[in-house]
């Protein structure tokens, strides 16, 4: 993953994924016209997977988790706190005084909220108008193989069905274990065969990968993978934008719904931390000012 340090949070945070062993320099080719190349970028690579930087920091949270959650409705009460209802698992949370919905913004539309919530969410989207790619993503598993014939870690193609392919063993710097590789659409055919079925997306992109690759031994074992929303395509003008919006519209005060995430500031993962950080900065200090 291509990381800018634009924040000191954004350093401190990846000083200790690296210490932990959750996110490594990564050492692998990258092929092609890479658009995210440049002096201030480094190029990292998580050899557990993006799992396990999720899973540390929620263990350094030292939260109790509810997880096969869906959210449903958010609901204001009389006493100036709000009741959170799951539908799928009938979970309720009642006297919550701080939600925070990091998902790409069309989804908050599908959770039901009331009053000044519904109100502010509506300006939300006017203030924060976001578009995004819809991109398919499609991998092939060798579980006998540690050797596909490909010897780069990422190469971006001039294609217009595949955009990038990498190989998963490869770019971990993991060459000695079973091999996978991962291909991810064009945004023009994401959006082309936004309603297609999973099957006709995975034949195209298999055929199109085999006629670029035709020395790569064919498998059975795939998993095709459609990103609704993957990166923010466009947004409002402007690059220093606050990275979160708080539904409650109350600057300073809690209880406070606040929405966050890469929408709100740049769809990489730089972008993700920057809007992490600035929703954590601005909820300790209304917690610190009560």
């Amino acid at each position: 993953m291509p990381i800018r340090q634009r924040h000191a949070a954004i350093s401190h945070s990846l000083f200790q994924l690296e210490r932990e062993g959750l996110l490594v320099p990564m050492q692998a080719r990258i092929e092609g016209s890479n658009p995210y190349s440049g002096n201030d970028v480094s190029d990292f690579v998580c050899p557990l997977g993006n799992s396990a930087i999720v899973d540390y920091f929620l263990q350094q949270s030292r939260a109790t988790l509810k997880t096969n959650c869906s959210v449903e409705s958010i609901e204001s009460t009389s006493n100036n706190q709000f009741i959170v209802q799951s539908g799928s698992s009938g979970v309720t949370e009642s006297n919550v005084d701080v939600v925070v919905l990091t998902m790409p913004i069309p989804l908050i539309d599908g959770i039901r909220l009331n009053g000044l919530l519904a109100e502010e969410r509506a300006k939300m989207r006017t203030m924060h108008p976001v578009e995004y790619s819809s991109r398919y993503a499609l991998a092939l598993f060798f579980p006998d193989r540690c050797d596909v014939g490909l010897d780069f870690g990422f190469r971006f193609l001039d294609d217009d069905i595949l955009r990038y392919i990498e190989v998963d063993n490869i770019k971990r710097n993991q060459r000695d274990k079973p091999s996978a590789v991962v291909m991810h659409s064009t945004w023009q055919f994401g959006q082309k065969h936004l309603q297609s079925s999973l099957l006709e997306a995975e034949k195209l992109m298999l055929e199109r990968f085999h006629i670029v690759f035709p020395s790569v031994p064919r498998t059975d074992f795939r998993k095709i993978h459609q990103w609704r929303y993957s990166q923010v395509r466009t947004q409002k003008e402007g690059s220093e934008r606050l990275g979160y919006c708080d539904l409650r519209n109350q600057t300073g005060f809690l209880p406070g719904v606040f929405c966050a995430g890469d929408g709100f500031t740049f769809s990489s993962m730089d972008g993700c931390f920057e809007s992490a950080s600035q929703v954590c900065e601005a909820i300790f200090k209304r917690i610190s000012d009560r």
